[in-house]
This record gives structure tokens, sequence and C-alpha cells, in this order.
């Protein structure tokens, strides 16, 4: 599974919470300059770099408890940051949390869904 953090626009609204790790695929953002500025200068969100969501771990009885997470190798782009923490490991690894955020692109794909009875609004 694949699968990248909320785009520097979305996470605003994540700054209330007491800590955000962003687990990024990539070893940049794409968003503007501005907005990704934005977030790596937040004392809130740590950014892993090249990382990439295999697993979820937790239970019914305990909720999530943690991510498993493997990576990438690393590029220029994530060198240059600012806020980094690449973590450049061959072996997937546990990342702890208690909520997760899943943002895979900003259109939905859900063309699949038009004749299975699910509800699909305006935006997909």
């Amino acid at each position: 599974m694949n699968c990248e953090p909320p785009q520097p626009s979305q996470q605003t609204h994540l700054f209330r919470a007491h800590q955000v790790t962003v687990l990024h695929r990539r070893g940049s953002f794409r968003a503007s300059h501005a907005l990704a500025s934005k977030v790596l200068a937040h004392p809130k969100i740590t950014v892993i770099w090249h990382a990439s969501v295999t697993r979820f771990i937790g239970s019914e009885s305990t909720g999530l408890e943690s991510v498993e997470v493997s990576y990438s190798s690393s590029t220029d782009a994530a060198e240059k940051s600012k806020k980094r923490n690449d973590m450049k490991k061959s072996q997937p690894t546990s990342v702890p949390c208690k909520a997760a955020f899943v943002a895979i692109g900003h259109d939905p794909i859900s063309s699949y869904l038009k004749d299975s009875g699910v509800a699909i609004g305006e935006g997909g």
C-alpha cells in the first residue's frame, strides 16, 4: 500500500493535535512553497521523507497503535529540506500513532462505483 499524507493545505487543520508525523513517499512536497514552508516550520509537525505505510497495527480493543513504514532511498530534495527526518532504512519500522489520516491524491477515482449503489457526490 502506497499512502501519501495529506497535502500541506489539508494539514493545517491538524495543528490542534499534540504531535503530527507526516509520512511522505517523496523527498519534497509538490504543494506551493508557501504552504510547504508553513508545514515544515510548524513545531508540532515532523516530516519523514521517502516513507510508505505498509500496514496499520492495532486491534478493536486497543485501536490504532502504530503504522509499519517502509523506506525508499533519499534524493537531493530531501537533503535540502529544512526540517527533515529522512529514515534511510532497509527494514520496515513501526511508527507509534493513535490516529491516521490517509490522502492519496486530490482527484477522487470513484467512477468504478457509478452503478454500485454507492452515493457519489458532485465532487466524486
